[in-house]
């Protein structure tokens, strides 16, 4: 039977915005993208309004970064709509069975009986039970744990997050019912982190739908930069000799694929395999673009660019990246976006294009275009401050592990 194509296309649409919604969060917290399922679970973590974030993050990740004043800098709070599409990718299975007396008190709320829970110890998810039960109801386990977390994140309207999770299971007038009763759900903070620790350490996250999204994500990403490819190139002065360059693919010298500067000499010369981390043969060429035994006077600004636009920054920042921060970088930009920058000015064959590609990636606001102070600040710097090769290597390692 043939896909629907309407229903495909939403498809398209909810995995595209999860990359969406993802990728900002992990460049902004410096976290490495490549457990996903980590990720997602980060995103609810950091989220969480009721709960001791620091100490959740810390029982669930232990020893792993995590860069708290950016996230609260310069991440925006999804809408409820992006996080109900972020919990359809949670699965809740490590179902805990009742204790007795919850049992008997939900049997009875649902029988219609008024009971006293005074002076009783409830945990969250048994208080959120009876509440379920309040209005006649008796959901999953699945269900349960995704309402709670509905219920505890920031900055969202928590009746009208509920309501959209539920309603297409349940009919509007029974879920009121449930809402009404949800303040009666006062825990403490330490209760709540309990929970959620252990509701996420035994959760399944649906990574291929993950992995899906960021494929799709990058498939964008390289089709925008082919469009901005072509925009300039339109708008550059005509040349009969660059239009024979595009004809033939290379430099009708045979300058550009062959000369000792080119990136594929460079990996031959250097005897890198073939099937190697291309980041890794990109980092290495920029440092040899940088100077060393094996200098390249004349690089592929284009090699350069997809470097850049590639790498991101991930774990504690080094002493370099703070001081250039610090000295040159306005407030209102994340790690990965300074680290860029760090790598565009110490380039010097193509610092000033390597620097406005930079620009042209992530300046929305616009204090860095035309900028002529940190400009200024910028060049005394990379002047007085020698390159700290450790922001390079730090890539390598984790590209290899």
């Amino acid at each position: 039977m043939a896909a629907c194509p309407k229903k495909d296309n939403q498809q398209l649409i909810v995995n595209a915005s999860i990359a969406d919604l993802l990728l900002p969060f992990c460049e902004a917290a410096s976290i490495s993208t490549k457990d996903l399922a980590s990720v997602l679970k980060k995103r609810f973590v950091v989220s969480l309004c009721f709960a001791n974030t620091h100490a959740l993050h810390d029982a669930l990740f232990p020893e792993q970064h995590m860069d708290w004043k950016n996230i609260k800098d310069l991440i925006t709070q999804p809408s409820h709509q992006d996080w109900i599409s972020l919990l359809a990718l949670v699965d809740f299975v490590n179902e805990q069975p009742n204790r007795q007396m919850v049992t008997e008190f939900i049997a009875s709320t649902l029988a219609g009986i008024k009971v006293s829970t005074q002076g009783k110890v409830l945990t969250p998810l048994e208080t959120l039970q009876l509440c379920f039960a309040k209005a006649g109801l008796a959901p999953s386990w699945d269900i349960l744990c995704k309402t709670l977390v509905l219920c505890n994140l920031a900055e969202i309207d928590h009746s009208a997050a509920v309501q959209q999770f539920l309603q297409q299971q349940q009919q509007p007038a029974v879920i009121d019912i449930f809402i009404k009763a949800l303040p009666s759900c006062k825990h403490t903070p330490e209760e709540y982190t309990q929970i959620f620790i252990v509701l996420f350490q035994g959760c399944h996250v649906r990574t291929h739908q993950l992995h899906q999204a960021m494929q799709m994500h990058t498939q964008k990403r390289e089709r925008m930069k082919k469009h901005a490819q072509m925009v300039f190139h339109a708008h550059r002065k005509p040349s009969l000799t660059h239009i024979l360059e595009l004809k033939s693919g290379g430099d009708i010298h045979g300058q550009q694929d062959h000369s000792e500067d080119s990136f594929l000499h460079f990996c031959n010369t250097q005897r890198l395999p073939s099937n190697a981390n291309i980041l890794i043969k990109q980092a290495f060429y920029y440092l040899c673009v940088l100077g060393g035994e094996t200098k390249i006077i004349t690089p592929d600004v284009q090699v350069l660019k997809t470097f850049i636009a590639d790498i991101q920054h991930v774990g504690t920042p080094t002493a370099a990246l703070r001081t250039f921060k610090e000295r040159c970088i306005p407030t209102g930009y994340n790690w990965t976006v300074v680290l860029r920058l760090y790598l565009a000015a110490y380039c010097k064959p193509a610092a000033k294009e390597l620097w406005r590609y930079v620009i042209t990636l992530h300046d929305t606001g616009g204090l860095l275009c035309g900028s002529t102070e940190t400009e200024m600040n910028t060049q005394r710097f990379v002047a007085e401050t020698p390159f700290d090769v450790q922001v390079v290597m730090d890539v390598i390692r984790r590209e290899e592990a």
